[in-house]
Formats: structure tokens, sequence, C-alpha cells
């Protein structure tokens, strides 16, 4: 990584972030990711594949890909959460890794630049910044999906009660399954592992913290990692960036 990428904001549905100067090596996120170079083009490079330059690209979560950025002005990465209604909504209208064109997101980047000078960076200016994204590039027929009803218990049940998560025998338990049948169930029905949400939740709730303006240790703590550490190495994992690059 080369300059250090800040965090501009965090909404329920995802986060924001700016950079320059990026180099980021061959990795993957969980999280859907937008990326919109303010002006000029930015290279990616997915595994297996040639590099290619775009002015902004949708990417899917689990994708792995390679990034280098060198215009003057910020290259601009929205993270958003694929269980989300405006990651649900995302997913219904781009099947898979899609360029976008810039001129079309006139709006959003208009968000961005005002956001970007505001000295109010609340949850609200993000949640608009994603919903602008949504209305610009996520056209396409949109239902939510109709999960197992157990499933669907199970992730309300894991949304209230925060980090850190249940155990996958505790919430297996609450919805009258075995554990056995509820983590394939799980796997089968939402598309990862009932470990792989868990690991979602914790890292949510400790970007909300890192928000707060809390330091890296008291986030870390909030999610339910065992230290900073095992929090910064999940974070690595989802963005392709260390924590301590979001900070100024």
């Amino acid at each position: 990584m080369g300059t250090k990428t800040m965090i501009l904001g965090f909404c329920h549905a995802g986060g924001i972030f700016l950079g320059k100067n990026i180099d980021a090596k061959i990795h993957k996120h969980q999280y859907i990711s937008v990326i919109l170079a303010l002006e000029g083009e930015f290279s990616i490079t997915p595994r297996n594949s040639n590099q290619k330059n775009y002015e902004a690209v949708y990417i899917p979560g689990r994708t792995e890909f390679r990034i280098q950025t060198t215009t003057r002005d910020y290259t601009v990465f929205i993270h958003i959460d694929p269980y989300s209604v405006i990651g649900l909504r995302l997913q219904a209208a781009h099947q898979g890794f899609a360029p976008l064109d810039r001129t079309t997101l006139a709006q959003t980047v208009a968000h961005i630049r005002s956001w970007q000078n505001s000295q109010h960076k609340d949850q609200a200016a993000v949640q608009g910044i994603l919903l602008s994204l949504l209305n610009q590039s996520g056209k396409g027929t949109f239902a939510h999906p109709e999960l197992d009803p157990r499933i669907r218990k199970a992730m309300d049940i894991v949304a209230r009660a925060g980090s850190p998560p249940l155990s996958l025998a505790k919430i297996a338990e609450y919805v009258h399954i075995s554990p056995s049948r509820f983590s394939h169930l799980f796997k089968e029905e939402v598309g990862c592992t009932y470990r792989e949400y868990a690991r979602h939740i914790k890292l949510r709730d400790s970007i909300a913290s890192m928000h707060g303006n809390r330091s890296l240790t008291e986030a870390s703590f909030s999610g339910g990692f065992a230290d900073q550490p095992h929090f910064s190495k999940v974070f690595k994992h989802c963005f392709g960036i260390n924590p301590s690059h979001t900070r100024e």
C-alpha cells in the first residue's frame, strides 16, 4: 500500500474510503466493492486475468484482484455489506464484475465531493452516498430473498445480539435444529458459513467503533476480537488494507 487511505465514513450498510497512489496486491473482500476514480483511471488485475484500466467498476464480494492507482486525485472505495438491502439490490442489478460509466454516476461523485469537504461526516451522509450509488447504478428487479424461516430467525437474533456473536451451537439451539444441520442449512441459504457471517458482524461493529474515534485496540474489543492483531488481520483480509491506514 502506498499513501495512507483514510476512512471517510461508515453506516450500517457499508463504508467509504479515499486513497491515492495505492498498489494493493492480490486480495479479496467479503464486502461488495464499487471503485471510482474521481479523475482519470485506475488499473484492476483480476486473478488469472489481464490488467485493464477503468473509471469505475463494480466488484462482487470474494473476487480476487489487484488494484493500482496513479492519479493525483483520490480514488474512492465504497464497500457495501452484501447482506444489507442496498447490497442485495446491487447484486440483483449486477450479476458479476462490471465496468461502470463515471458520467452516469455524476450525482454520486457530487455527493462524495461534498462529503469530502464537509466538517460533519455523520452516518446519514454516508447512507445518502450509498443510496445515490444504488439509484444510479443499481437498476434492476429486486426481491428480498426468501430465506428458510429458521435461518432468517437466526440472522435476526445475531443482529440484535451484536458482538461478540453467539456460537454456532447456541444459535442452533435457539432455532431448534442440530448444529450440523444448522451449519449446512446456513451455508446453503446465505452463501457463506456461519463462522464467516459471525466474523462479518464482529468486523462491522469494530468499524463502527473506529468511526467513533476510538483507538484500534478499543475498536477490536468492541467487536469481540481477542486483540488488535486479530482484528487487523481480518480487516486486511476483507478490505485489502490495514486499519491503521484508515487514520490520517
